[in-house]
């Protein structure tokens, strides 16, 4: 009997419904009048079916028989124990409220369909139970034949159903995110209401032609294109998109979308059945981006107009200059010829003293001044266009080997490390991506400063070290010497012509960490700088890798 029921249970899965107790109704019915249900006469139906079912006498609510299904649903193991009780005698209603008011509907309609019943099972589990009634006469008796059905689980995941979609509308609504489906098949769009409120549109549900109708003509061939390959049942791409989208005032949005489709069947036959996803405002985003995009192209320009300006100027002063210095080396040729033609002195003359005093100090020193402010505005000329043509170097970008960039730059600056008695502690460097001989000339200006910048009775010592993270190389090169203040690793040392210690017996021209900054930048990484307790400068470099 069990192997037949399991077979016939999709056959007759409709009983669940409304026309279960008609269906049985009509089996009863054709059994011989005056015999009770139990004897050989009853269908097997009533035995074989997977939904619990019952017979009650209509009068006092006593059970005549019960089924396998329903002893299995209540936890009772024996018909002798139910037979001849009310459902309440056994137990079985915890609140027998909702029952008198299925049994009045029942007494009013002559059937009850599809009510829903909390029960409590032998067992004490609480279950909720779908309940259909319908009227039978059988042996002039009347009797009320009942079929229940436990959708517990199906409440329950119903349940956590609801509580999913109300978590999923909250994060799309912290996120200010629309929802949206389109049916491949029907082509009808559906969404939400912040969908609704981005897209301008009402109601909730509308053939898609009149979404795509909203779309900037100049954006739908693009979107579409990537719709399509989303539903591409061969080989489906994850749609994301951003339009503009036209709306009926003449405002302009631009939306971002991204959206899954599903598929079912296999082969020639699979198919896209669903298409859903999310869109969200971008507008004010997209206008401040497309405003930085500009910012950021005016300063480019500007930045080249700035060298541009820079490299012509020291270019074009660099003429003038050579004539300053050629004729300041001139007229100190002239001034030592009749120096010495004069022997120095001119004796006897009004005036002499005075003369003697031009001759022998006030002109040469006059063009020992001019002398070396040319030779300084030469160098600072140079600096100039040295600075100036950092920006127009091709970055030619390779994986660089810090470790032997860094053993060749020792080598380079031994002579220095060998006379400032300095020690190196370098170690394990990891490697980036990069232009290797512009970044030599950044860690070569920050070793160079670390051996000029030395502190007076200390051995100097520069610690070189470096990580990789996250696509990251960070390296620092820290020493012990004279120090910065938090003011000048902020902003002050990067300023063009800077130098620490302007007075001081130290040479150069304040270009080294300017220099510096560009390359790094350019290599669209970061370089900073900090003070050392105790004295010293630590400078930070992060390259990508």
């Amino acid at each position: 009997m069990a192997d037949y029921a399991g077979a016939a249970g999709p056959a007759i899965a409709f009983l669940a419904g409304a026309g279960a107790g008609a269906y049985l109704i009509s089996c009863l019915r054709k059994t011989k009048a005056g015999r009770l249900p139990g004897e050989d006469t009853f269908p097997a139906i009533f035995e074989l079916t997977p939904f619990a079912m019952s017979l009650a006498d209509i009068k006092d609510g006593r059970q005549r028989e019960v089924n396998r299904a329903w002893l299995d649903l209540t936890g009772f193991e024996r018909r002798e124990e139910v037979i001849g009780k009310t459902s309440l005698e056994l137990g079985l209603i915890p609140d027998a409220g909702p029952r008198e008011r299925i049994l009045d509907a029942f007494r009013r309609q002559g059937s009850v369909r599809n009510a829903e019943l909390a029960m409590r099972n032998r067992k004490g589990e609480q279950r909720t139970v779908q309940v259909n009634l319908d009227k039978l006469e059988v042996g002039g008796r009347g009797m009320i034949l009942t079929l229940m059905q436990d959708i517990t689980s199906y409440r329950k995941a119903e349940e956590e159903l609801q509580t999913l979609t109300r978590q999923r509308q909250l994060a799309l609504n912290a996120a200010s995110l629309g929802w949206w489906h389109y049916d491949p098949v029907t082509k009808i769009a559906s969404w939400d209401d912040r969908y609704k409120e981005i897209f301008g549109v009402t109601g909730h549900s509308r053939p898609n032609e009149e979404i795509l109708a909203r779309l900037d003509p100049e954006d739908l061939p693009g979107v579409w294109a990537k719709v399509e390959a989303a539903l591409d049942p061969a080989d489906p791409k994850p749609y994301a998109a951003e339009y503009r989208v036209n709306l009926p005032g003449g405002q302009v949005k631009w939306v971002a979308a991204h959206g899954l489709a599903l598929f079912e069947g296999e082969g020639r036959d699979r198919r896209a059945f669903s298409f859903v996803g999310t869109v969200e405002d971008i507008t004010e985003r997209k206008l401040a981006r497309q405003s930085l995009e500009r910012t950021a192209a005016d300063l480019r320009a500007k930045n080249k107009e700035l060298e541009d300006l820079m490299y012509v100027a020291s270019h074009d002063l660099r003429a003038p200059l050579v004539n300053i210095q050629g004729f300041a080396d001139n007229l100190a040729r002239y001034f030592r010829e009749i120096h010495a033609a004069l022997g120095g002195v001119i004796p006897g003359e009004p005036g002499g003293g005075r003369l003697n005093g031009f001759l022998n100090s006030k002109i040469p020193e006059a063009l020992n001044f001019v002398a070396g402010s040319g030779a300084r505005m030469d160098r600072l000329i140079g600096a100039m266009l040295k600075v100036s043509r950092l920006g127009r170097l091709e970055l030619r970008t390779e994986s660089v080997d810090m470790d032997r960039l860094m053993s060749d730059l020792c080598d380079t600056m031994a002579f220095q490390i060998r006379e400032a008695e300095a020690e190196i502690r370098a170690g394990k460097l990891p490697q980036c991506q990069g232009d290797r001989e512009q970044l030599s000339q950044v860690f070569s200006n920050l070793l160079e400063n670390a051996l000029k910048y030395r502190a007076p009775g200390r051995k100097p010592v520069i610690e070189i070290k470096g990580t990789a993270g996250n696509g990251v190389a960070e390296y620092s090169v820290k020493d012990n010497g004279i120090g910065i203040t938090e003011k000048e690793a902020e902003e002050r040392i990067w300023t063009l012509f800077y130098r620490a210690d302007p007075k001081g017996s130290v040479k150069g021209e304040g270009i080294g960490l300017t220099a510096a900054k560009r390359i790094v930048e350019r290599h669209g990484g970061k370089i900073s700088a900090a003070a050392v307790q105790g004295g010293g400068a630590e400078f930070t470099v992060r390259l990508r890798c």
